[in-house]
């Protein structure tokens, strides 16, 4: 997930496959893998006014797949796809990515102590900014 942050994407996880109540392989892809559904259908299906929707997904094919190796208990990469069909975000917005958000256990009690006094969640960054 650093590779991400660090490159400028954001990575979801597609499958994992357990073996023994223990993970032993695990695939991850770029974000904007796949396609949206066209706005056409989307909007033939609930006629309500729905607020847009960017659409996110480019068909990027960027991913890395992972695998236990039972005999040494090492992780090795069965695949790397490192190519992209989009911009990455910039160095400026990096911090922005849901894989660089990151609460320390520092900041983690804090939160959790002043919701326990009821003060409200805007107080609360106030207090930690």
């Amino acid at each position: 997930m650093g590779y991400a942050g660090n490159i400028g994407f954001n990575v979801r996880m597609n499958s994992t496959k357990m073996n023994d109540h223990e993970m032993v392989e695990s695939r991850f892809l770029c974000s904007k893998q796949g396609y949206a559904l066209s706005t056409d259908t989307a909007n033939n299906v609930n006629e309500r006014k729905h607020r847009r929707i960017r659409n996110s997904r480019s068909g990027c094919l960027a991913m890395i797949y992972i695998s236990l190796d039972r005999s040494t208990r090492l992780w090795r990469v069965v695949n790397f796809i490192e190519d992209h069909n989009h911009p990455m975000v910039t160095p400026s917005k990096r911090r922005y990515l849901p894989v660089n958000r990151v609460i320390t256990p520092l900041s983690r009690a804090l939160f959790k102590s002043l919701n326990t006094s009821n003060i409200s969640p805007s107080d609360q960054y106030c207090v930690a900014s």
